[in-house]
Parts: structure tokens; C-alpha cells; sequence
């Protein structure tokens, strides 16, 4: 589980090939990457130097956004309880979890790969019956329901293991146009030791097979594609995805005399295939 954090859940639960398929870091930023390191790191120094020396320190362009979290307005009934850039490393064999550090690093080093997946959440909560775990989003892609984000009940559920608590809620802090909008959802003892960590549980047992299989017969290992290859930082070496990058060459250079038929989920594969093929032929 090399690659596996509480950020790449999703993706693993969708294709489990793409987290063990070897990894490229995408040159291209997201257009919301720089706004969301931005208003992280402001987290971080409201907790560590106050409200007012934080923002100080927030980029013009952000003000707006930085100044609309208010920690006081979170579901939280204890707002000096809160805790920014957590990181969290969870054992699947023993079903344990402890606290790596707080304050805004990503350092994973120390966590074990054969049975830890670590991950980092915005922004924990801790009262005496349960965890809050929120998550700051500053994008405009369309948000999965709290209860139904792999990443949210992983951290919830590392968070409850770390702290001994059996209770968390879960949800998103979305900032769109300097506004807060808060969505959350609260799970019981039962369901955090159903629910929440048996779906947990399932996805990495799911890459670790997939592992497995990839070292005996790569060739019968299935990438599953979909809109989620769009930020897959496997893409490149996608043996799918290779498919139809020598497809689209075939076609650009004019040695397919036939169409090249694309279905519907793999058109934004296919454009960013001819983006690419463009960039370099500018080269």
C-alpha cells in the first residue's frame, strides 16, 4: 500500500489498479490547488498565532475566503477544542490508529506501508463522547454526501481509534465566493463499527489484493475507467489509458484509416490525450 493515503480512497475504491500502478506528479495544477494550500495553512496559523496575525498573512486575492471560516460557527459545541492539519496513521490488521502530528505537514515517513494508511484532515474536533472531522473544499466539483466520502469516514474513524472515542461526525467546509457552507452528518457507535469501518476496510483490503494479483499476472488485473481517471496520478501508465493514447497518435498522424470511436466515458480521457499529443508536437 506504497501509495495509499485517506486522499486517494476514493480513487482506490473506484479503480484499486491505480494505486499500485506506479505514480507520475501531475505538472498542471488544479485551478482550486493553490486557494485550498492557502486557506489550509491559514488554519494552522489562527490555531498557532490568532485570528487577526493569521490573516495578516493570507494573500490579498484570499482575504475574503480566509476571513469567512469561522471556527466559532462550526457544529462544534466547544470551538477551543479544535485542532487544524491533523495527521492520522491507521493499522487495517488491528484496527488502531494514533496521532502523527499536527500543524500542516504531510511527512509520512514514519508510518508502516504493510499495514498503515496514513491521512491528514483539515480540521478535528474532540469533545468527551465524540470526534468531529470537517474537510475544507474550495473547488466547485459537485461534493459527495459527508456520510459517503471515503476519505471523511476514514479520518473519523482514525480520529475515534486515536482518541479513544466511539462517536464522530463527519463534513465538508465548502467556500464558494468568500461564503461558508457546512454539511455533516453524525455516526453512532454502531454505525462507526459497521458502516464506517467496513467500508474502510474493504477498500484497502481491495488494493492490497489487487497488489497481490498485479506482482502474479498483471495481464488479468482490470483498470476500471471513469470520470475519477481525470485526476489519477497513475494516467500515464494506465495500460487502458496507453490504449487509447496510441489510438489517438494513430489517428493525428493520419495512419488510421478508420474513425476512432470513443465512448462516452472515455471522451475526457480522449481530449487529454489530444491536448497532450498537442503540446508536444508544439515542442
Amino acid at each position: 500500500m506504497k501509495r495509499l493515503s485517506a486522499s486517494k480512497l476514493e480513487q482506490a475504491e473506484k479503480c484499486g489498479l491505480s494505486m499500485v500502478l506506479p505514480g507520475l506528479i501531475d505538472v498542471h495544477p488544479y485551478p482550486y490547488r493553490e486557494r485550498g494550500k492557502v486557506l489550509h495553512q491559514f488554519l494552522c496559523d489562527v490555531a498557532m498565532q490568532g485570528y487577526a496575525e493569521a490573516l495578516k498573512a493570507v494573500p490579498e486575492e484570499y482575504k475574503a475566503e480566509a476571513a469567512a471560516v469561522d471556527l466559532s460557527s462550526l457544529p462544534h459545541s466547544t470551538p477551543d477544542a479544535w485542532a487544524v492539519e491533523v495527521a492520522f496513521a491507521y493499522n487495517v490488521d488491528t484496527d488502531t490508529a494514533r496521532e502523527l502530528h499536527r500543524g500542516g505537514s504531510r511527512d509520512y515517513s514514519g508510518v508502516d506501508r504493510t499495514c498503515e494508511v496514513p491521512g491528514t484532515a483539515d480540521v478535528v474536533g474532540i469533545t468527551p463522547d465524540e470526534v468531529v472531522v470537517l474537510d475544507v473544499k474550495t473547488g466547485r466539483a459537485q461534493l459527495e454526501a459527508p456520510e459517503d466520502a471515503p476519505q471523511l469516514l476514514f479520518l473519523a474513524l482514525a480520529a475515534c481509534r486515536a482518541y479513544n472515542r466511539q462517536a464522530a461526525t463527519v463534513g465538508w467546509i465548502r467556500l464558494r465566493d468568500g461564503v461558508p457552507y457546512y454539511s455533516s452528518h453524525r455516526f453512532d457507535v454502531l454505525g462507526l463499527n459497521t458502516l464506517v469501518r467496513e467500508r474502510v476496510e474493504r477498500i484497502i483490503t481491495g488494493v492490497r489484493l489487487t497488489e497481490v494479483q498485479w506482482e502474479v499476472s498483471p495481464e488479468s488485473v482490470e483498470p476500471v475507467i471513469g470520470p475519477h481517471c481525470k485526476r489519477c496520478d497513475a494516467f500515464f501508465r494506465c495500460p487502458a489509458q496507453a490504449n487509447l493514447a496510441r489510438e489517438v497518435t494513430r489517428a493525428a498522424l493520419g495512419e488510421s484509416t478508420l474513425p476512432l470511436e470513443v465512448p462516452d466515458e472515455r471522451r475526457p480521457d480522449f481530449y487529454r490525450w489530444v491536448k497532450a499529443i498537442g503540446v508536444l508536437h508544439e515542442k
